[in-house]
């Protein structure tokens, strides 16, 4: 087990060992940005579909029960958006610092007092200064993970809407299509019978033509006969 010591020295070395912890803790939270790019290209993956439908299926004065989930999904993306925005623009932390104050109050104090005595002074003064950072470097790295605790909620919960949506949305555009495609055909079915047809059109033609040539033979005979009578 470590022993501690609690002179001057060690706890600055501590305080200093403590501040770069944080940093790194600090800068490890913006791994959790590639969350936020995955969560947006997801997003306009079919995000303007829902959209699109959304507004082409709303009449004025009825609102159904798609458009209000479309509406909420869109707070919820503002919110994510919001979120974002403020951990990139939370304030950095301090990395290690030495108070310029304290080397000039050094500098000007050097002669007047006992070596021993400036320089414990200079270093409870740095201490001091190392101990104000962590603290504030603490509670900036406390809000900053909040934030993304929210973020990732608030995108949780985007596609838990999101993807239902998306869902019901293609099927309706599958549905407007599906009657083109469907759509029974009303012209008569063209039947090739072959050379079958060509026979029987012969036959027909050739009955017609004898039954004209007959009815041409009945017709010239009344004649004759008529002419005989009137001889008579």
């Amino acid at each position: 087990m470590d022993q501690f010591n609690f002179d001057t020295d060690s706890r600055i070395a501590q305080s200093r060992h403590r501040i770069r912890e944080q940093f790194e803790n600090y800068k490890r939270v913006e791994n959790y940005y590639a969350f936020f790019f995955a969560y947006m290209a997801l997003l306009g993956y079919g995000i303007f579909d829902i959209f699109n439908h959304a507004f082409s299926s709303y009449q004025f004065g009825i609102v159904t029960n798609f458009q209000c989930l479309v509406i909420l999904l869109i707070g919820i993306i503002g919110t994510t958006f919001y979120y974002f925005a403020r951990l990139i623009w939370l304030k950095a932390i301090h990395v290690d610092p030495i108070p310029k104050n304290v080397y000039s109050k050094y500098d000007e104090n050097e002669g007047k007092y006992k070596p021993e005595e400036l320089e414990e002074a200079v270093k409870k003064s740095y201490l001091s200064t190392l101990e104000n950072a962590i603290d504030t470097n603490q509670n900036r790295y406390d809000s900053r993970k909040k934030l993304v605790g929210v973020m990732l909620k608030s995108i949780i919960l985007a596609f838990i809407l999101y993807i239902p949506l998306l869902t019901y949305t293609k099927m309706a555009e599958n549905e407007k299509e599906l009657p083109k495609d469907t759509s029974p055909n009303t012209e008569k079915p063209i039947i090739d019978v072959g050379p079958v047809a060509n026979t029987m059109q012969v036959e027909c033609l050739s009955l017609s033509s004898s039954g004209e040539s007959i009815n041409e033979e009945i017709k010239h005979d009344s004649r004759k006969h008529h002419d005989k009578d009137d001889n008579r």
